[in-house]
Parts: structure tokens; sequence; C-alpha cells
């Protein structure tokens, strides 16, 4: 999906296509916790009401914040914390906040994709567990590091 181009003897990553650009960015904005939660969440709180809401939440917040961060990542063409330096003097305070949090959320969803890795790889062996006796001891542990090694591959090799 990223390829490098080379601008001004600097060489720098960009996407391969806008359909893979639009497609990473969907994924970014819909998330994982939209796809279990969102059925859950109608259900309780009024069904189609709640997802006219929902709709116009994204449209009228997430889609503006999504497009003003792609804006500005462009318009400085460095990292996160480069990009909010140069905004503003404070920025680069900032920046290193959203580069914290986004590791938060992804150890999160990482032990999330091990645990449900791990689960999967012990069904199909015939040795399907009790979800708690699954994640005690040191099952978690393992499967986090496993899936942590796996996305660290793909984005070492630029996948």
């Amino acid at each position: 999906m990223v390829t490098e181009v080379q601008k001004n003897n600097n060489v720098r990553k960009s996407w391969s296509s806008e359909s893979a650009f639009i497609a990473s960015m969907a994924a970014a904005a819909v998330g994982l916790g939209n796809l279990w939660r969102f059925p859950y969440i109608m259900g309780e709180n009024g069904g189609g009401a709640f997802v006219v809401a929902y709709l116009l939440a994204l449209i009228i917040v997430v889609f503006p914040i999504m497009v003003l961060e792609v804006a500005a990542g462009r318009m400085a063409q460095g990292n996160t914390i480069a990009t909010y330096r140069k905004i503003n003097r404070f920025g680069a305070f900032y920046g290193w906040m959203v580069v914290l949090i986004t590791m938060a959320i992804t150890s999160y969803y990482l032990v999330i994709t091990g645990w449900t890795l791990g689960y999967a790889t012990h069904a199909t062996g015939n040795n399907l567990q009790d979800f708690n006796d699954f994640t005690d001891g040191y099952n978690s542990l393992w499967f986090f590091i496993l899936v942590t090694l796996l996305a660290a591959t793909v984005l070492i090799r630029g996948g």
C-alpha cells in the first residue's frame, strides 16, 4: 500500500494509490470497537434513531477532524511530532501525547488480537476451553508477543 517516492533527493513514503489511502482512512475511522460494540449499543439505544445520530456525529465531527489531520500532515510532510511542532511551539508536546495514546490503543488491540488468535488456534486443535481458563496463566502473554511480532514484521516490510 505504501511506496517510496523521491522528491528533492529525499526519499519519503507515499500511498500506492488513492483507493489504498481511502481504505486505510475508512478502517481507521470505523475501528474494531465499532464492529463488535455497534450492534449492541444500537439495540440498547433506540435502533434506527441511534444510527441516524451516529452517522451525523461521524459526518459532523469525525470526518472534518480526519480531513484536518490529513491536510496538516501533507502540509508539514513530517511525522506526527514534527507536524504539530510546526503548528505551535508547544505542539511537540501534543504530538508526543498523540503518539503515546496511539501506542496505548494499539497495545489494547494487540491483546485482543492475541486472544482471538490463541483462542482460534486452540479451537481448531480441538482444545476448546472456557475463555477465563484460556486467559489464565501465560497464554495471553505468548499470543500478545506473537501478534506484536507479526505486526512489527508487516510494518517493517512496508506492508
